[in-house]
């Protein structure tokens, strides 16, 4: 795929039902092959060109095929989660306390990352987060909101407290367990995922079961 004068692809995949391709420099129009409806989400860092994340809708056929791939489910109820299993409720706090530390609810253009792979959105969600709740576009505003919610009961059923579902979420399972095995030392533990733990608890008026 060739990029337009003064244009480098960065990276690109398949979120769902979007194509999606992520871009430096002077975007004015990409012609995607099988996109309608094509959008743009431009942000910049200090120091850096601009960063494109360009985005469209599949063909309606394709879209249908992913609809009965998905059993028909929307994404509502695919990241429909039982409250009562998820420490009585608390859920609800704990994923917009998450929304508001990971992107401010959204308002902070930086949630949009460079690697189409890495954490991307409000509830800055990764791909392979996305894929261990069942997969759905994670560059679509409501649909990373669900997929983070979620991945963050996915944790609190894996670990049974706020504070290591918290730590897994930021810091993922893999470093957290062997953290846990390892007799929870507190020098090995990132000081930005204490302070993420807390603050999250805090904003969501949640107790912590673990000191941290």
């Amino acid at each position: 795929e060739a990029a337009p004068p003064g244009v480098e692809f960065l990276g690109f995949g398949s979120t769902g039902a979007q194509q999606v391709r992520v871009v430096r420099g002077p975007v004015v129009s990409l012609d995607l092959p099988g996109l309608r409806r094509v959008e743009t989400v431009s942000f910049s860092e200090a120091g850096r060109s601009s960063v494109t994340v360009v985005r469209g809708g599949l063909e309606p056929q394709l879209v249908a095929g992913l609809f009965r791939a998905a059993g028909g489910r929307t994404p509502e109820r695919r990241f429909s989660v039982d409250l009562f299993q998820t420490s009585g409720g608390d859920l609800d706090r704990i994923a917009f306390a998450v929304d508001g530390v990971e992107s401010n609810h959204g308002q902070n253009p930086l949630m949009w990352r460079p690697t189409p792979d890495g954490p991307q959105g409000p509830m800055q969600v990764s791909l392979k987060a996305a894929l261990d709740v069942g997969g759905g576009n994670r560059f679509d505003l409501r649909e990373n909101r669900l997929l983070g919610r979620a991945y963050l009961a996915q944790m609190f059923q894996r670990y049974g407290n706020w504070s290591d579902a918290l730590a897994a979420y930021n810091w993922g399972p893999g470093n957290l367990e062997a953290w846990i095995a390892a007799g929870r030392p507190a020098e090995r533990l990132p000081s930005e995922t204490a302070r993420y733990v807390r603050r999250v608890l805090r904003d969501a008026l949640v107790a912590s079961a673990n000191r941290w």
